[in-house]
């Protein structure tokens, strides 16, 4: 068997509880290689929402010299998981979204929905990752085009037309 708990303050999912990371391989011949598997989902599914969290914990506990360390952390793994799946749409998509929705880097969030856009046209979460980052940017007429086709495609979610909402407030706020 093997183990992996990394605690941190609020830094587990959703923040509800304190286990940053809490992996386990109870039984397995090859243990550490299932539990290295095992870290690698959790990076790619969980580890920017954990690190972001930790960020804002640190930023509200008035550790900013942490908070930064946190950041270049996060930085860190996505530039990693760039390099490791540097044409996996889902991974494109899922580092701009960060980058974008965090103010982070919207141009470079940019060029990684439009990467994603291209390696997967009919993805209709790479199309709503493409709209916010292009809102993240000030470019409201194109992520309200492309929110509303999603709407027309998908007319039944409701996360499709909360964001045109939001694109079309943002727009009407801006004064364009």
């Amino acid at each position: 068997s093997a183990a992996l708990l990394v605690v941190r303050k609020e830094g587990g999912y959703a923040g509800y509880n304190d286990r940053f990371i809490d992996l386990r391989v109870d039984d397995d011949s090859l243990p550490l290689v299932e539990l290295r598997r095992l870290y690698s989902l959790w990076a790619q599914t969980f580890q920017f929402d954990a690190r972001l969290r930790s960020v804002a914990a640190f930023r509200r506990d008035r550790n900013f010299a942490a908070a930064e360390r946190e950041t270049q952390r996060l930085v860190g793994s996505m530039n990693s998981l760039l390099r490791d799946h540097p044409d996996d749409p889902d991974v494109l998509r899922r580092v701009a979204w960060t980058l974008a929705t965090n103010n982070m880097d919207p141009e470079r969030a940019l060029d990684l929905a439009k990467r994603a856009a291209k390696l997967a046209p009919g993805s209709l979460s790479i199309l709503d990752t493409l709209a916010e980052c292009h809102f993240a940017l000030g470019h409201f007429d194109e992520a309200i085009a492309i929110e509303a086709a999603l709407v027309r495609k998908d007319p039944s979610n409701d996360s499709y037309w909360k964001q045109l909402q939001k694109f079309q407030v943002g727009k009407a706020a801006s004064g364009r």
